[in-house]
């Protein structure tokens, strides 16, 4: 990993549908969990759809087709998978826009989660 934000930095992130994501470098590959192995390849299929959901604090977690968390481990990226390393502040990410704002709209503007209380009957 590398402090810049310069284009090698850069990833786009584009809709795959169901909720899903293809995360795509400056060399025009999509990020890809290939049975457990992180890497890039230029395919729009399964192994390149990524979840993205909010871990809090203006963060997300990164989650792989796999069930696999996208992680920083002291500078190293890669996948965990299993409950016993899941929510560790090194699976969480923040994804920004080019202007340094918040990228992830949906979660911004993630709608009131309903209440558990059943409507009173009239």
């Amino acid at each position: 990993l590398h402090r810049d934000r310069l284009g090698w930095q850069q990833w786009q992130i584009s809709d795959a549908g169901d909720g899903k994501v293809f995360i795509t470098s400056h060399s025009g590959q999509q990020l890809e969990d290939r049975e457990g192995a992180l890497g890039l390849h230029s395919d729009r299929l399964g192994w390149q759809m990524w979840q993205i959901s909010d871990a809090g604090d203006g963060q997300v977690y990164i989650t792989s087709h796999l069930g696999a968390r996208l992680e920083n481990s002291w500078g190293s990226v890669g996948l965990k998978v299993g409950q016993r390393f899941f929510f560790r502040s090194w699976q969480k990410w923040t994804i920004t826009a080019e202007d340094g704002k918040s990228a992830c709209k949906a979660l911004r503007e993630a709608p009131e989660q309903p209440s558990e209380q059943p409507p009173e009957q009239a």
